[in-house]
C-alpha cells in the first residue's frame, strides 16, 4: 500500500508495472527557441524541444500595439533518442508555462521512436493551439509530459 515510488516525477524516470516509461519535467524556456533537456527515460533520451516560427521581439511589440487577436501558429519539434532494442509508442504533451505553472500554450502528439535511433534522433512535431503572440514574453518554462510503451 505504501509503495507508490513511481508517482513522484522529480525522482527520475522509473519503469512502472505496466511496462511504461513516464516523464514529467519542466526546464527554463530559452528565448532562442531551443530548449535542451538531456533527460534519460530508460533507454530513451529526451534531447531537446525546438520551437519554430517563434515571434521576434518586434513582432510581439507590434502585436501588443496593433492586434490584440493575433494568432500566430508556432510549432515544436521534440527530439528523442532510443538506444534500446525495442520500438516505443510515444504520447507527448508539450506545454509552455508561466513561472507559476499557468499553461499558456499546449500541444499533444502521438508517434513512435524506432529501436537504436541514437544516431539521428526521432523528431516529433506538433503545432501549438490558440497561440497569442502577446503572451510569449510571459513564457518562463517548457514542460514535457511523455509516456512511452514498447510497441
Amino acid at each position: 500500500k505504501d509503495n507508490d515510488r513511481g508517482k513522484d516525477n522529480d525522482k527520475g524516470p522509473e519503469p512502472i508495472p505496466a511496462g511504461k516509461l513516464e516523464l514529467n519535467k519542466s526546464v527554463a524556456f530559452d528565448k532562442s527557441g531551443t530548449v535542451r533537456f538531456g533527460h534519460k527515460l530508460g533507454p530513451l533520451t529526451v534531447n531537446e524541444v525546438v520551437i519554430r516560427n517563434m515571434p521576434t521581439s518586434g513582432e510581439i511589440a507590434d502585436a501588443v500595439r496593433s492586434d490584440p487577436n493575433d494568432n500566430s501558429r508556432p510549432k515544436f519539434q521534440l527530439g528523442i533518442s532510443n538506444k534500446g532494442d525495442v520500438k516505443y509508442a510515444i504520447a507527448a504533451v508539450v506545454r509552455l508555462e508561466s513561472a507559476d505553472g499557468t499553461v499558456l500554450y499546449s500541444c499533444d502528439r502521438k508517434d513512435s521512436v524506432d529501436r537504436h535511433a541514437d544516431n539521428d534522433h526521432t523528431s516529433m512535431c506538433g503545432m501549438f493551439s490558440s497561440v497569442k503572440t502577446r503572451e510569449w514574453p510571459k513564457i518562463a518554462q517548457v514542460r514535457v509530459m511523455l509516456t512511452a510503451k514498447p510497441d
